[in-house]
């Protein structure tokens, strides 16, 4: 289940979301958002490997990971995604494959983020059963256009911290 609601600090998202989730539900949850929208979205061409790196990033980003060569330092970093490094990016430079997946499927990524923050939200509300949460406003559903502005700005943010780190 959801960790303690007791770690709701305020009334906004966490810029992790693993202060409210575990590291399981996180990835059950992405995995379900990826699912959804990748049966909403149906992107022509669309392959195994789409869905892949949306996951990659919709994971990223809920825990505040934005830098595409911070996301890929992760992935290095991580022995169990060996494969998938290999399935997903073949030779070519992750970071750049992360970039291009992103600038080509920005609503995809948003959609995903706000599938991804309601079941955050219904878990933790779950959880509380209401005491605490009144986040953002009174409910799961009651804000869909603050989950897609979240959804967003963190698209932008990753967009901005990749512009910065290329400046460099």
């Amino acid at each position: 289940m959801c960790q303690d609601s007791a770690s709701l600090r305020s009334r906004n998202l966490p810029e992790d979301l693993r202060e409210w989730l575990n590291e399981n539900e996180l990835a059950q949850f992405v995995d379900e958002a990826v699912q959804q929208v990748s049966i909403a979205e149906m992107t022509p061409g669309r392959t195994p490997v789409w869905d892949i790196l949306l996951g990659i990033i919709t994971y990223s980003y809920a825990i505040g990971l934005y830098r595409s060569d911070e996301i890929e330092d992760s992935l290095n970093r991580n022995p169990r995604m060996n494969q998938v490094h290999t399935m997903a990016f073949g030779h070519a430079e992750p970071a750049a494959v992360l970039r291009g997946f992103r600038r080509a499927n920005r609503n995809a990524i948003e959609l995903c983020l706000v599938e991804l923050f309601r079941s955050a939200l219904a878990c933790i509300q779950e959880r509380s059963r209401g005491y605490i949460i009144d986040t953002i406003n009174t409910g799961v559903d009651a804000a869909p256009g603050l989950l897609r502005d979240e959804a967003s700005a963190r698209v932008q943010h990753a967009i901005e911290s990749d512009c910065w780190a290329l400046e460099v």
